[in-house]
Parts: C-alpha cells; structure tokens; sequence
C-alpha cells in the first residue's frame, strides 16, 4: 500500500503544484517562463479542477499582456470563459490593463454550446472608437491597434518626421528675419532677404505637409475596415489545456 502511495504521489501534487509554480513565476515578473511552464504542462491541464483551469488559463493571458502579444492573452482569456461563460475579474486585485482586455473579450464571447460560423461571407468592420480617439492625439496608433502595425508605424513615423522639419524651418525662419531686421550693411540685405523669403516658404511647405500628414492618417484610419470571418459550420471551443496549440509570432 505505502509503495501504492509513493508511485502516484507525484501525480496527486502535479495538479497544484503547477498553478503554485505559474503564480511564483508571475508574481517574479518571469513571464516567459509562465508560458513555458503551461505549454510544457499539456493535457495535464485538462485533468485539473475548473477552477485551477480557469485561473492558470487567466494567469497565462496575464504574462502574454505582459509580453505585448494581446492576441495570444485574447485566446487564454476566451479558454477561461470556455469553463465559466459568467467569469468576472475582482476590480480591486487585478489591474486595468488586464482587465480592459478581458473585458473586451468577454464582450464578444460566444458560449461553446452556440452556433459559430467558418468558411462563410466576410464581415468587414470599422475601427473601434478607442482607436480613433488615441489617433486623433498621435496619428498611427489607431492603426496600431487595430492590428495594421506596419501602416501604424508608417503614419506615425511621416508625423513625427513632418513636424521635426516643421519646428526646424520655423526655427531658421526666425533666425533669418532676425538678421534681414538688424543687417545693417546695404549690400548684404538684399540677399538676406532673399535667405528670409526662402526660409519662409520652407516653414509654409513643412507645416502644411504636417497638417497633410495628420489629416492623411484620421482619413485613412476612418475608412480602415477589418476582416471578420462568420460561421458556416459548427464546432465546439478546445478547453484550456487540451488538444494542441500552435502558435505563430511574426
């Protein structure tokens, strides 16, 4: 009997030792080591309780937030809701970056035991009003968020070039009317003039390329749509832990 015990006594702490193990890892901010640890776990995962599913699962989305890769955090967060549709953070412990997340996803969970449709008709949907919002105070980030990152980058990037020429062509504006006011020399203020009226028409070109950049982004965000694939067949979600998972990260 004692040899009986002794056999299965790693199986019986596997379960509880392993959410112990992905919460110490969290709490010492070595995310990384929280998705190798529940990747190496498997389908252990599906033999444990629901509720140490559901929190590994939610701890698991908690790094991924951590690491930048919202996407993956969406698809652990969707797997908790998979065991309990009704599932609610705690406001005052978890932080409101995870919560805005889980929100979110929440908001567009479909209960396993629906409907979902693969394979049918395109859904093409505007950019969230968030994302318009933090667009209007940096142009790029809206596209950004709505997973155009390259095009995000891009705006972002025209912007702050188109700005930088901005202030330092009304820079050099100054400087040159400065010296066309105080030259003093009769034969040097015609060329001054000169260096002036040039300076000016730079400082017009590079503001309105600023203004046309600004504009060229909330119009471009504006009439962003995004894919959304329905549903044609029915399937059922995999819960956390079970089945495989392959995840690609460009």
């Amino acid at each position: 009997m004692m040899m009986l015990l002794l056999m299965f006594a790693p199986t019986l702490r596997a379960a509880p030792a392993l959410r112990v193990t992905v919460d110490s890892l969290f709490a010492a901010r070595q995310y990384e080591q929280v998705e190798l640890s529940v990747l190496r776990a498997g389908d252990q995962l599906s033999a444990e309780p629901d509720s140490e599913r559901i929190a590994i699962c939610l701890t698991m989305g908690y790094s991924l937030v951590m690491l930048d890769r919202e996407t993956d955090a969406r698809d652990y967060f969707r797997r908790a809701l998979d065991v309990n549709p009704h599932l609610q953070l705690d406001p005052l412990r978890i932080s409101p970056r995870f919560r805005g997340v889980f929100d979110d996803v929440k908001a567009n969970y479909r209960a396993p035991s629906d409907p979902q449709v693969v394979n049918s008709e395109t859904v093409w949907v505007s950019a969230r009003p968030s994302s318009t919002l933090l667009n209007l105070v940096l142009p790029g980030v809206g596209q950004w968020r709505e997973g155009r990152r390259w095009r995000g980058w891009l705006w972002s990037g025209l912007q702050v070039a188109s700005l930088g020429a901005f202030v330092w062509h009304s820079q050099a504006l100054h400087d040159r009317r400065w010296t066309y006011l105080h030259q003093t020399d009769r034969g040097q203020v015609k060329s001054d003039y000169r260096r002036y009226s040039t300076a000016n028409s730079w400082a017009w070109a590079s503001g309105i390329a600023a203004a046309a950049v600004y504009v060229g982004a909330q119009v471009d965000l504006a009439l962003l749509r995004t894919p959304k694939a329905a549903s044609a067949i029915s399937i059922t979600p995999v819960p956390c832990g079970s089945g495989i998972q392959i995840s690609l990260h460009w």
